[in-house]
Formats: C-alpha cells, sequence, structure tokens
C-alpha cells in the first residue's frame, strides 16, 4: 500500500513540476509582445527625401523592363542608417536589402537579387556593415516570374519596410 502512495505522489510531484516549468517557459515566451506587422504604408515620389524611423534615403531612378520570362526591376538610391538598425527581424542587422522588395499587389513580392555600389561592384552583408552609417549610393536589381507580373491587379512598387521597435512602415515608390 505504501509503495502504491508514493508512486501517485512521485507522479503528482513530476506533473506539477512540469506544469510549473511549463508555465514558466509559457511566460517567457510571452513576455514581449510580437510585432504588430505593417501598419501603415506611406508613398513617397522618385527624388523626395525620406526621413524614416532611424534611415534616410531617396530613390534617384527606377528602371521597369518586361522580357518574355520576367519583369525586372532596377532602383539606383542613396541610403544613410541615422540609428541603429533591425533589418530582418534580426537585431543590430545593417543589412537593408533584407527589407526591400519589388512589389506586386496580391501576387509575389520578391527581395533584391543583388546590389551594386556606386563603382559597380557587386556587394555583400560586409560591404553594407562597413559602410551603413555613410550616404552611400546602391544600385538594386529585383525580378519577378512573368505570369505573376501579368495577373497583377494594383500598381507595383517598390518597397522597404522600416523596422520601428513593434512594428513596419512600409515606405513605396508606384512603379506605374
Amino acid at each position: 500500500m505504501k509503495s502504491k502512495k508514493s508512486k501517485y505522489g512521485l507522479l503528482i510531484l513530476c506533473l506539477l513540476l512540469i506544469g510549473i516549468a511549463a508555465g514558466f517557459r509559457y511566460r517567457q515566451v510571452n513576455a514581449h509582445p510580437a510585432l504588430r506587422g505593417v501598419t501603415e504604408e506611406k508613398f513617397f515620389k522618385r527624388g523626395e527625401l525620406v526621413h524614416a524611423y532611424h534611415v534616410d534615403f531617396v530613390v534617384h531612378q527606377v528602371k521597369l523592363t518586361e522580357t518574355k520570362d520576367e519583369a525586372r526591376l532596377k532602383v539606383r538610391l542613396s541610403l544613410k542608417q541615422t540609428g541603429t538598425a533591425n533589418y530582418g527581424l534580426k537585431k543590430d542587422n545593417p543589412d537593408f536589402r533584407d527589407n526591400m522588395f519589388f512589389n506586386v499587389p496580391y501576387g509575389i513580392s520578391n527581395q533584391c537579387d543583388y546590389v551594386l555600389n556606386k563603382k559597380s561592384q557587386r556587394v555583400g552583408y560586409n560591404y553594407i556593415a562597413k559602410n551603413i552609417k555613410k550616404k552611400q549610393l546602391y544600385t538594386l536589381y529585383f525580378s519577378v516570374p512573368r505570369e505573376t507580373y501579368d495577373k497583377r491587379t494594383e500598381k507595383t512598387r517598390f518597397s522597404f519596410l522600416v523596422p520601428l521597435p513593434d512594428h513596419y512602415i512600409k515606405y513605396s515608390l508606384l512603379l506605374e
């Protein structure tokens, strides 16, 4: 009888400890509210200086071309990070490419294929991280499949999701 009581007591104690650990972990995971996503879309014009949260940028030139297989977008812009950069849902990530898109509404939105600096050299994360606090001129190249592009229901746009502490603001330039 005593061994039966001790088995049940041990089982109850284990379940209680598992419940306490699960409750603690639940509170830990949910302690910080998640990002609320994009809360606002702001449109800007080509050549306009945009002062966004911790970043200033100007889109100087855009060129949209269509081929048989895809639609291609070339964007020349100047960018200067004025505060901490948290792109791509990562703290202290300066790689702005993670938050720039060739946006085909109600279709596909593709990230940048590659980036060139002002000397027309292909750049990656290390170059961007090293020069993020300086005003830099970049040329970004994007592409989307032609069938997606042809099915668009609204004007395509170049979009830049600027992260704020708990949400994003989408800055968009209409292309058509």
